[in-house]
């Protein structure tokens, strides 16, 4: 058996991957953004140092028509935006607004500069969108077969069929939120606010008289502004078309459930942390609800989530945040558990579960309430006939059987191990409902035990026993290991009993999760 350790740390890795793909183009996009502020820049200053005088311009005089010489060098200029805005693809409405200014007689100075910034913006703007379409297109795909390669490795190789191209950039311009807009949209969208942000800047700078170390100030820094927008554009749509390629992935291989990863560091936002190791159908499978990308920045991922297999013991990585190491921490030991022991430092591990699990109302104890509530409530205890049940093989059922109902009581009938259909059965029928005893000998059992006692007892849930068969078992590891599994797949009501030696040591009532 496979424990989910695996996938975790494989998508966690995969993910990592194919977010540095977009690191790297928000990377470039900003040595873009920043050319064309300084290209902004430089026209802004030879357009004042020509006309100005001090620095200093006039509405009036940034609307006197160009000279024959100040014209012929701006149609030079507008010529060869039109050969780039043609090799770019950029819209026939552009490309002829451009020609358009090319031939008239008649240019005003600010019209001249207006059209200027029109010219870096577009080019930005052009060589943005190609760019991201670009990295997109191998972000998506490339997600959705190593995600089919990571599955097929542990569950069996079969054939797989490589996204046709005309499907990936149908998947590409489909919108994925509420405003109906793509990647390409926005940018666009984006350009168009850009510009007329900067044009306006440089009209209201003129209006004012203001020198041009004002304008130009002021135009960085909604240079900046965009900048970052730009980025977040590049990282939120990147991890969209990440987990898109893993869900297509889960969705042919026949996954149904997956689970919900978040990077373990300090930089895990609120949302994330929430969701962390929440195992979920993947039919509720929707990006920026309950799958990444949540937020701006998101690093988590998804894995596929197997709930028949599983290998005890086993560890998850997470970063130390004050040494900046990796250390092991137990594979169900989530972020919450991580922060407060390796973070906070507030508590042990054993006493922030212990104290949280409780207070999440997931787990009450309430061994008090059920002890009293029971106590000497009567009732019998039936053993099948030994021609269907031998007493000799079942011992240890009778022996747990009588204490429980020595202390508590109610009616209490053992079952056969398999019914008349031939299909496995929990151990008891106690006050009209299903119980499966479970014996452990390690916490590291509590798992394995608990996850075929919840399929043995589904059918009419009253609870699941675990007796402590070994000397060294600590209570709160076994309360912590139960409160983990149950967690992550109980989907039903139930209480637990944990017992040890000849007496009930703790009863526990779980609460399906929300």
């Amino acid at each position: 058996m496979e424990h989910d350790k695996y996938w975790a740390e494989r998508f966690e890795q995969l993910t990592e991957a194919e977010l540095r793909k977009a690191d790297d183009l928000s990377a470039e996009m900003v040595r873009e953004y920043r050319q064309t502020a300084q290209d902004l820049n430089d026209d802004i200053q030879r357009w004042y140092a020509r006309f100005a005088a001090e620095n200093k311009m006039s509405l009036a005089e940034a609307r006197r028509v160009l000279t024959g010489r100040e014209l012929a060098e701006f149609r030079w200029t507008v010529d060869e935006y039109i050969k780039y805005a043609k090799k770019a693809d950029l819209s026939e409405a552009y490309i002829q607004k451009l020609k358009n200014a090319s031939a008239r007689v008649h240019i005003d100075r600010l019209e001249a500069i207006r059209m200027q910034m029109a010219q870096h913006v577009e080019k930005l703007a052009a060589k943005g969108n190609a760019r991201l379409t670009d990295v997109l297109r191998d972000i998506y795909p490339d997600a959705q077969m190593r995600t089919a390669y990571e599955v097929q490795k542990k569950k069996g190789f079969e054939p797989f069929a490589r996204i046709p191209e005309e499907d990936v950039d149908r998947i590409l311009k489909k919108p994925w939120v509420s405003d109906g807009l793509n990647f390409s949209d926005r940018i666009w969208r984006d350009k168009e606010r850009l510009l007329n942000t900067l044009q306006g800047e440089l009209t209201r700078g003129l209006i004012r008289g203001e020198p041009y170390g004002k304008i130009a100030q002021r135009i960085a820094g909604r240079m900046g502004v965009a900048r970052s927008a730009a980025a977040r554009l590049v990282e939120t749509e990147a991890a969209f078309f990440s987990s898109r390629g893993q869900l297509d992935a889960f969705r042919d291989l026949g996954v149904e459930q997956y689970e919900f990863v978040a990077t373990l560091d300090s930089r895990t936002s609120e949302t994330c942390r929430e969701m962390d190791g929440k195992v979920l159908p993947l039919s509720e499978f929707k990006p920026g609800i309950t799958a990444p990308p949540l937020h701006c920045h998101c690093r988590s991922t998804t894995c596929p989530y197997f709930d028949d297999e599983f290998t005890e013991g086993e560890t998850r990585a997470a970063r130390d945040p004050e040494t900046g190491k990796t250390v092991q921490v137990n594979t169900y030991f989530r972020y919450e558990e991580w922060k407060a022991v390796y973070v906070d430092k507030t508590k042990t591990y054993q006493q922030w579960r212990r104290d949280n699990l409780f207070e999440r109302k997931i787990l009450k104890d309430v061994t008090e309430q059920f002890l009293n509530d029971k106590q000497k409530s009567g009732g019998t205890l039936t053993v099948p006939p030994q021609s269907v049940y031998s007493v000799k093989d079942h011992r240890e059922e009778i022996r747990v059987a009588e204490i429980l109902q020595e202390s508590i009581g109610d009616d209490m009938v053992l079952l056969t191990e398999r019914n008349y259909e031939g299909l496995r059965t929990p151990d008891y029928v106690w006050d009209g409902t299903l119980w499966d005893l479970k014996v452990i000998s390690s916490v590291n059992a509590v798992h394995n035990a608990l996850r075929k006692g919840l399929r043995q007892i589904a059918a009419n849930p009253g609870g699941i026993i675990l007796w402590m068969a070994g000397d060294r078992m600590k209570l709160d590891d076994v309360v912590v290991a139960v409160a983990n599994r149950l967690y992550r797949s109980a989907a039903f009501d139930l209480k637990l009993i944990i017992g040890k030696d000849d007496a009930i040591v703790q009863v526990l009532k779980y609460t399906k999760k929300e």
